[in-house]
């Protein structure tokens, strides 16, 4: 029976450690004291709470498609092409620019379903636990990188984060979100439910709370695009094995501990150190501690969620219909990105015809709310309705947001 018991336990743990790459539907946009639930980082998020204060220099909606170059997009494309083979992207792939959706990823060429298409290393994606505080520390890591100039080994992805804007001490790089809430004025407001300026409030005193408590180098003005940045792009997942820099060390700590603990557990039954009846309830015991210790390490089976930013990947639309996965490999240490044929939509060019290919995510189930308050946009909203001038696309979207809810 005890021999038994070890090689359950054995196959068991070799399903775990290698096998456990766990999926997350790209739950997009940590957003929320609740903390999104669905992080991207994305996670199944919870609405955020923000402020009606308006920060003036926090960016102004731009009417004017800039190039590649002058939006950053040119770098990013420098910068991940350096890092072949560990990252990688499919050739059909590229950034551009669409008068709908703003920026985003355009596919060239035959549909390619079901097959990973984008491999982005761990080591060029920020990360921390989403716990309390997470937005505010990826906030942090992201003013950072964007300090350290050409030294930051992540230069690239800040290049299209901040759209290629130098550092400078009041520099406010252009919004990530420019159509989300925050950025409306109080006429554009007065067309919505007053519940969701409350939740924009709410969101901003939380926002400079944490700025507060940050006691950084840098501006609020900085501090809140930041903030923006990760609430509008993180994901939120359980990426199995993915434990963040700190934490690779106790993974290994926890393979090793399991492995001797079934050689012992073995041992005892092979060799019959001890009587028949002592061996067998020895080697259980071993083959339970196997298991467990691990898991402790580990802080068990839940509490892992990891909020991520992901470079490139996070450059995909959302579109719920979409059938995406994000996922972590353990073995080549990297996020990889799998679409399926609902990720494929015909998209409007400059002349307003459909003839380019967009790639899209899913983000998760996301409400009216959240979308407009972290993103700026509607689903299915209508192409007639979108427009380049920012008071007419926001009247337009609190029309839709009204006849729905």
């Amino acid at each position: 029976m005890g021999l038994n018991i070890m090689k359950l336990c054995l196959k068991a743990l070799i399903t775990f450690f290698l096998c456990n790459d766990r999926t997350t539907n790209a739950f997009r946009s940590v957003s929320s004291a609740a903390v999104k639930g669905g992080y991207h980082f994305p996670v199944a998020l919870k609405p955020i709470l923000y402020t009606t204060q308006k920060y003036s220099s926090l960016i102004k909606f731009s009417t004017k498609l800039k190039s590649s170059d002058e939006d950053g997009i040119y770098q990013f494309d420098e910068w991940f092409r350096s890092m072949s083979p560990t990252g990688e992207a499919s050739s059909q792939l590229q950034h551009d620019l669409f008068p709908v959706t703003g920026r985003g990823l355009e596919w060239k060429g035959e549909e390619d379903t079901n097959n990973v298409i984008m491999k982005v290393p761990q080591s060029v994606c920020l990360n921390t636990s989403f716990e309390d505080g997470w937005d505010a520390i990826l906030a942090t890591q992201i003013l950072n990188e964007w300090k350290s100039g050409d030294k930051s080994s992540i230069k690239g992805y800040i290049s299209l984060l901040t759209r290629n804007t130098p550092y400078g001490p009041k520099v406010i790089p252009l919004s990530t979100a420019p159509n989300a809430l925050r950025h409306w004025s109080t006429s554009q407001k007065a067309l919505i439910p007053n519940k969701l300026s409350d939740l924009c409030d709410a969101q901003m005193i939380k926002w400079r709370s944490k700025y507060d408590a940050a006691n950084g180098s840098v501006t609020q003005d900085q501090f809140m695009w930041a903030m923006e940045a990760v609430h509008s792009r993180a994901f939120r997942g359980d990426f199995g094995s993915f434990r963040g820099k700190g934490k690779i060390l106790k993974g290994v700590l926890g393979i090793l501990s399991s492995i001797l603990l079934i050689y012992v557990g073995y041992d005892v039954l092979v060799k019959d150190y001890f009587l028949d009846n002592n061996a067998e309830y020895l080697a259980a015991v071993c083959a339970i501690a196997a298991i467990a210790l691990p898991l402790l390490l580990n802080g068990g089976m839940e509490g892992n969620s990891s909020a991520v930013m992901l470079p490139y990947i996070d450059s995909a639309n959302h579109d719920k219909t979409a059938d995406s996965s994000i996922e972590y490999d353990p073995i080549g240490d990297c996020f990889t990105l799998k679409i399926g044929p609902e990720c494929y939509k015909k998209a409007l060019d400059s002349d307003g015809e459909k003839s380019k290919m967009q790639v899209y995510i899913s983000y998760g189930e996301k409400s009216d709310d959240e979308l407009l308050l972290n993103y700026g946009f509607l689903e299915n909203m209508p192409d007639f309705q979108t427009s380049n001038d920012s008071d007419i696309y926001r009247q337009n979207l609190a029309s839709l947001y009204n006849s729905r809810n």
